[in-house]
């Protein structure tokens, strides 16, 4: 869901490298908002926030330009908010079961490029 709304996107109002806001498809304000306190990566649509993941020990927000960097699978970082084209999201979440702190996931959803910009 999340990469298929980064795709759909028209454009990127604000990022930093824990939060992301942007017009979706619908003209809707989206932002996708990791709290370290918390431990939770949420998803704020209307001042309504959904929990995406929980037990969350880190996450990171990444935007880029659309041109890749000659011979290489990178992007140049954007100027601003105009020339943010390619969102990559990754994330680290664990719980302690039997006392013990255990990885339950690690995942990204690779680099997504908004496609009506």
């Amino acid at each position: 869901r999340s990469t298929k709304e980064l795709r759909d996107a028209q454009s990127i109002v604000s990022y930093s490298s824990n939060q992301i806001t942007f017009i979706n498809g619908t003209n809707a304000t989206v932002s996708y908002s990791f709290s370290s306190t918390n431990r939770t990566l949420n998803r704020i649509v209307n001042n309504i926030t959904n929990q995406l993941l929980t037990e969350c020990d880190s996450a990171s927000i990444s935007v880029y330009q659309r041109t890749p960097i000659q011979n290489t699978f990178d992007y140049n970082a954007p100027v601003d908010t105009n020339e943010a084209k390619v969102v990559y999201l990754s994330w680290n979440c664990s719980r302690t079961m039997v006392g013990k702190k255990l990885t339950t996931d690690s995942a990204q959803i690779g680099k997504v490029v908004l496609r009506s910009n």
